[in-house]
């Protein structure tokens, strides 16, 4: 038995603390029953329903709700580093345990200077509405915006539940909770809930005297039961495949993962096929860990440099991506409305220093809410934000923009998970866009990288989408409408590169098989509808279609690679690749050499 599970703290022997009102910290010894100290709330039904986790995250997948949390506790950690360490080194830690019973999961990231985060547990916790660092803020950021923390608190509620069809008195807790380390102490959250009468119950208990007083990382922790229907299909190598993807346009942070599955059972090929799409590729098995099937499998992941400091990247929000209505919310959702100052929440928008301080700036946020003006005053603020500076010319990223370097930070990344083939050239390309409806105006672009597989006769184009440079667990397809060499497919992205022929049964006319990788940079994420997994494309469609054709171009067909199809149907499979006599320069024989021997990449 490994020991791996023992990096995880147990519940004794803690000094246990819970939160009053005031959010100020109790001895739990003075804590009444937990019936007693536990709050009821008003809250959405759909935290609590298997069908509401799918509405909210879109995952339909039942294996995808366990790398929700993975997902999140990065997209929180990466945010939270590219907010308040720029231009230094930073890491992210990821451990993940499975056995028949449970699935545990701990992410870490680096806090050095101590910063305070996880403030506001009340609020975060807070079923009846949405709070969060993130939330009405325009900016290149990741994640669920408002909701993460109280989906993750109740995954194991559900998942516990899944098989409860109504037809037996049942009352099934998840007891294990979500635990906290931060600022030198640990906090356990535990749920409980009300299924009668819909109301979420839930409990704090702080460890002042927490083991590592030293221990100034941000990290979370929780375990998830095993169920039945996940239990021979969420192995090693689709939590792997997971993780490695992840990290691929992440190069300004280091990644650790260290993944343990003790399970019993083994999944196999056939497995694997029978399951739902999204499982491991032909093309990726054998690029996967050679670990022993129970051993521990670590992927290590440096960083190619630091975080861009604020002079390289400007991740600023500005007023002009703002409705009018969108503007109020900022203002008057703000958390600690009696402490915060207006002009305080003014400021934190690009064109915000350069409005002058007044008695109307410098009052707080509750007073104005209370003031019988409060719309007009909001209306003066807005307007003065919006003609006090133009929109942005460009849009400031985090990453280069360079073809030749960007290329050279993304394939070496992609051929440890991929079979690529390292003698053909990458296609990279990055469109701009700017979207104007009158009121609303933002830039944004779409970078997007082909590469032929290694074998294109044995192989097929594969997608993976990412928005912010997050990849989610069931993939990102931008659904949406498109004009694909004038005609509307009202598809996903699939479409659009079968209309540039990356065909899935592949023809001499069809482009080599690739892996493809599309990411959407944005300031502004509207959901499409409920499901804050998807944005609208509308805004972004005409050039995410630009951008796709671009990189297309560069791809050769079967035909142009020198394929010859050896059937009337012209069936790739059965292709042959000609032998083309002609002339080689020394610097082409060189340049092949330095490709294949020395693993230069080719641009």
């Amino acid at each position: 038995m490994s020991d791996f599970p023992k990096l995880f703290s147990e519940d004794e022997n803690d000094t246990e603390f819970r939160l009053d009102e005031n959010n100020s910290k109790i001895p739990s010894k003075e804590v009444p029953p937990p019936s007693e100290i536990s709050t009821s709330r008003k809250h959405s039904v759909d935290y609590f329903t298997k069908d509401g986790l799918i509405l909210r995250t879109g995952y339909s997948d039942i294996r995808d709700w366990y790398l929700f949390p993975i997902r999140e506790g990065l997209d929180n950690s990466i945010d939270f580093l590219w907010k308040y360490y720029r231009g230094e080194s930073t890491s992210i830690d990821v451990d993940i345990y499975k056995n028949d019973q449970v699935f545990r999961i701990r992410i870490r990231n680096s806090n050095p200077k101590d910063i305070p985060v996880f403030q506001d547990l009340d609020a975060i916790f807070d079923f009846e509405g949405r709070y969060g660092s993130k939330q009405d803020v325009h900016i290149i950021s990741r994640g669920m915006l408002g909701d993460a923390m109280k989906q993750i608190l109740s995954v194991g509620y559900i998942v516990i539940n899944f098989n409860d069809n109504g037809k037996e008195f049942t009352d099934k807790q998840w007891e294990y909770p979500l635990i906290i380390r931060r600022n030198r102490e640990e906090c356990k959250i535990y749920l409980r809930y009300d299924k009668a009468k819909q109301e979420p119950r839930i409990r704090f208990e702080i460890g002042v005297d927490y083991e590592n007083r030293d221990f100034t990382d941000t990290e979370i922790e929780l375990v998830l039961p095993i169920i039945d229907q996940v239990r021979n299909t969420l192995d090693r190598s689709y939590i792997e495949k997971f993780c490695r993807e992840y990290s691929v346009l992440t190069t300004d942070i280091s990644f650790k993962f260290r993944i343990l599955d003790e399970s019993t059972y083994t999944a196999t090929q056939e497995d694997h096929s029978n399951a739902k799409s999204g499982d491991i590729a032909t093309e990726l098995i054998e690029t996967l860990s050679n670990a022993p099937l129970k051993g521990i499998v670590n992927i290590e992941v440096p960083a190619l440099g630091p975080i861009a400091t604020s002079k390289e990247w400007n991740n600023a929000d500005s007023i002009h991506s703002y409705l009018p209505m969108e503007f109020t919310s900022r203002i008057t959702n703000v958390h600690h409305k009696q402490k915060t100052i207006v002009h305080s929440v003014l400021t934190d928008f690009r064109e915000g220093t350069n409005i002058k301080k007044s008695a109307k700036t410098e009052k707080s946020v509750a007073d104005l809410i209370s003031n019988p003006n409060m719309y007009t005053e909001i209306k003066e603020f807005y307007n003065q934000l919006k003609y006090v500076l133009p929109p942005q010319e460009k849009l400031s990223l985090p990453y280069t923009t360079n073809r030749k370097e960007r290329i050279n930070a993304l394939v070496p990344r992609i051929a440890k998970l991929y079979n690529i083939d390292k003698t053909k050239k990458p296609s990279y390309r990055i469109e701009w866009g700017y979207y104007h409806d009158g009121i609303v105006k933002y830039l944004f672009a779409f970078e997007i990288l082909g590469i032929p597989f290694v074998n294109p006769k044995e192989a097929e184009t594969k997608f993976i989408g990412a928005i912010n440079y997050s990849i989610s667990p069931n993939g990102i397809k931008f659904e949406g409408e498109y004009n694909a060499g004038g005609q509307y497919i009202e598809k996903n992205i699939d479409g659009i590169l079968e209309s540039c022929d990356f065909h899935k049964h592949s023809t001499k006319k069809s482009r080599l098989p690739c892996i493809i990788i599309g990411n959407l940079i944005t300031p502004r994420r509207d959901p499409y509808g409920y499901n804050k997994s998807r944005v609208d494309t509308k805004p972004y469609a005409k050039t995410i279609v630009t951008a796709v054709k671009k990189m297309a171009s560069d791809i050769p067909t079967f035909r142009a690679a020198g394929y010859i199809m050896r059937n009337k149907n012209d069936d790739y499979r059965s292709a042959r690749q000609k032998k083309v006599n002609r002339k080689v320069s020394a610097k082409e024989l060189l340049r092949k050499f330095l490709v294949k021997e020395r693993g230069l990449i080719d641009v």
